[in-house]
């Protein structure tokens, strides 16, 4: 039986970073922090159907607040054909209410599902501490231009 290794570099918060998938598990190291996260799909996905994007540091910055909820930007203001801004789920937009410092270090794991209608894919963003420790998970649909 053939196995593949996939490898793809991303660049997390201006820093080089290596991840891969290997037998249906992803591995992600950044030398940030010098670590290496261990992703299974079966934790992260009821699907296998999503794939993996990358991830990056979750940047304060981007988060706002409109009518009581919390968003995440995923694209420059006023940007077009780009993602609209995330909702994140409840119980996380409440605690960046009560403190919004304690989304520092967060980590977001980036997914995409390509679905069968035509320019449109589901993104999907697992949202974990600076423990690495699992928090909550947002999706959204997105039309390709």
């Amino acid at each position: 039986m053939k196995k593949s290794v996939r490898l793809a570099g991303l660049v997390v918060a201006g820093v080089a970073a290596l991840s891969f998938s290997f037998a249906g598990t992803s591995y992600a190291n950044d030398s940030v922090t010098n670590t290496t996260a261990t992703v299974n799909q079966e934790q992260t996905s009821k699907s296998g159907d999503y794939q993996y994007v990358g991830s990056e540091w979750l940047d304060s910055k981007k988060l706002f607040v409109k009518d009581g909820e919390v968003y995440l930007r995923l694209a420059p203001e006023g940007a077009m054909d780009a993602p609209a801004p995330l909702l994140l789920p409840k119980h996380l937009g409440e605690k960046y209410l009560k403190n919004p410092k304690a989304f520092s270090g967060w980590i977001v794991h980036r997914y995409v599902k390509y679905l069968q209608f035509p320019n449109l894919q589901e993104l999907r963003f697992d949202f974990h501490d600076s423990k690495n420790h699992y928090q909550g998970t947002a999706t959204q649909p997105y039309w390709l231009p």
